[in-house]
């Protein structure tokens, strides 16, 4: 698969790297963004692949997750947490599976 794709390792929780395979296809896109990021009135100096118009430079992925949980309606909205978010994504996609191969 290597030999396909390209690894990025990428800052997680505590400086752990975390790695990511991109595909040639995804590759070339994420090119064309870094390529185009001038005349969108990316500063130069600004390093976040996904940039936003914040102080910081990038979104905080925990208020943004927060803040549409509350927007939803969500009972308890401190519960839900990217972790906890890709384990159900991960489950439905194990139930899908399931279900389209006993069809």
């Amino acid at each position: 698969m290597l030999q396909r794709m390209d690894l990025v390792q990428v800052p997680g929780k505590r400086n752990r790297r975390v790695p990511i395979l991109i595909t040639p296809e995804v590759g070339q896109a994420m090119q064309l963004l870094v390529n185009t990021r001038s005349r969108c009135g990316v500063a130069e100096e600004n390093s976040y692949f996904f940039v936003s118009d914040s102080k910081d430079g990038h979104l905080d992925s925990r208020l943004v997750l927060h803040n549409m949980s509350v927007s939803a309606g969500v009972t308890s909205p401190r519960l839900i947490t990217s972790c906890r978010l890709r384990k159900y994504i991960v489950t439905l996609a194990q139930v899908w599976c399931y279900h389209s191969a006993v069809r």
